[in-house]
């Protein structure tokens, strides 16, 4: 017998600015499914769990849906832990020093500054990350009645899906992995020392010089 349920239609609609904004929008439809569809753990599980998995998972969290999410690292993904939070905190204090050496040009006394000292800029950087980790951890999302599970997964069906050798059912599946950093293939590259951006939030010397490729957001 078929039995009418909510099915949600989500619209992500993204604005970039100086802060970037989220506006999120959803329409609600009434669709019959099958009693087997019943048979699933989740209504919804989501795969990755960056900006646009927690968005994808919260939401349908507060539509009432049963919802999964899956994470192989640390939950907040790349914006968390290596793309937009280390790099803008970065920056922001690079913008303090600019402006502190250039405090004449704002009609200030002129500040006699010394070297930044890298080491502490990135302890600040983890710091400004661990801060939004508080309110985006695996027990946070549980307490508000999604499972999380953490670690690498792969379809076994097109509902089905195993993680840490368990297998759960989903009726719909929301793939939200994200991104990860090319090295592009360029002779002699692998005899150098070179960072990306997951692994230059661990630099504590301010070298003297640095070539930068790719010039994205981040």
């Amino acid at each position: 017998m078929d039995i009418p349920v909510i099915h949600t239609h989500i619209h992500l609609l993204y604005i970039q600015d100086f802060n970037a904004t989220y506006i999120l929008c959803y329409t609600i439809e009434f669709h019959p499914i099958s009693g087997s569809d019943l048979m699933n753990d989740y209504d919804v599980c989501v795969i990755g769990a960056g900006s646009a998995g927690l968005v994808a998972a919260t939401t349908a969290n507060q539509l009432g849906v049963k919802t999964g999410l899956i994470e192989k690292n640390k939950i907040g993904g790349e914006c968390l832990h290596s793309g937009c939070v280390p790099s803008k905190t970065f920056l922001h204090s690079a913008n303090l020093l600019y402006y502190a050496k250039n405090s004449t040009t704002f009609g200030l006394p002129r500040w006699k500054i010394g070297d930044p000292d890298l080491r502490k800029i990135m302890e600040h950087v983890k710091s400004v990350i661990e801060s939004i980790y508080q309110h985006e951890n695996k027990d946070v999302f549980e307490e508000i009645g999604i499972d999380v599970y953490i670690g690498k997964s792969q379809f076994i069906s097109n509902k089905r899906i195993l993680i840490n050798n368990k297998e759960i059912s989903s009726k719909f599946f929301i793939i939200c992995t994200g991104s990860s950093p090319k090295v592009p293939p360029i002779n002699g590259l692998e005899n150098v020392s070179y960072f990306t951006n997951e692994n230059f939030w661990n630099m504590k010397k301010l070298p003297k010089k640095t070539l930068i490729m790719g010039a994205g957001p981040i």
